[in-house]
């Protein structure tokens, strides 16, 4: 039960400091000019960039097997495809929505029991950061260059992956019951899904 328990802290601190994270670099990104710095402060001025590419770290450690490796991977796709699509100025309709609307998706994977399978994995995690990213494209200004910053968003995209993929794969340590472990997922779950009720009652 030890093991458990900083299991629980863990995550619980972990989610409790996402809204500091979010302001703080919100007030700090504006400070940085160059566009990799730009790209490299994005994802960390937004609470539902913050929640939703943790939530997907989350998410593939939950899986498990060959799932752990490419969720993260299409995240990664995904988000690249979404910034080229947005730095070409391609529209989309309900960009905003739908990125709210996931973080409520997310929180239904971390929650449900059952796995999903290869091809529904690729393609959620992919169209869940595809939005993501074009909304960091549509927001690169006019000069610098575009290769640097999405560079950058990149950079944060998968270290964010990365925080949450640890942060889950910590209920996968030897001796931590598997009771308390379908329980802090469930936790985590509900409040990946607290936050995305808290965003869109913002929004």
């Amino acid at each position: 039960m030890k093991a458990g328990a900083r299991v629980n802290r863990t995550i619980a601190v972990a989610l409790a400091a996402l809204p500091m994270l979010a302001h703080a670099h919100a007030d700090g990104a504006h400070t940085h000019q160059t566009p990799f710095a730009s790209g490299l402060f994005h994802p960390w001025t937004g609470l539902d960039h913050l929640v939703v590419l943790s939530a997907i770290g989350l998410w593939a450690a939950k899986e498990g097997g060959p799932l752990r490796r490419l969720i993260p991977a299409c995240a990664l796709l995904g988000m690249l495809a979404g910034g080229l699509a947005g730095l070409a100025g391609v529209v989309l309709p309900l960009v905003e929505p739908l990125i709210l609307a996931s973080v409520l998706v997310l929180a239904m994977m971390l929650l449900r029991a059952e796995g999903v399978s290869k091809p529904a994995a690729a393609c959620l995690s992919t169209a869940v950061a595809f939005f993501h990213g074009h909304a960091h494209g549509a927001e690169f200004g006019a000069s610098g260059s575009a290769a640097a910053y999405c560079a950058g968003f990149l950079l944060s995209t998968a270290a964010l992956l990365a925080a949450g993929y640890g942060a889950g794969m910590l209920l996968h340590r030897e001796g931590v019951d598997s009771r308390l472990r379908q329980l802090t997922w469930r936790a985590t779950g509900a409040a990946v899904g607290l936050a995305g009720l808290a965003l869109i009652a913002q929004g």
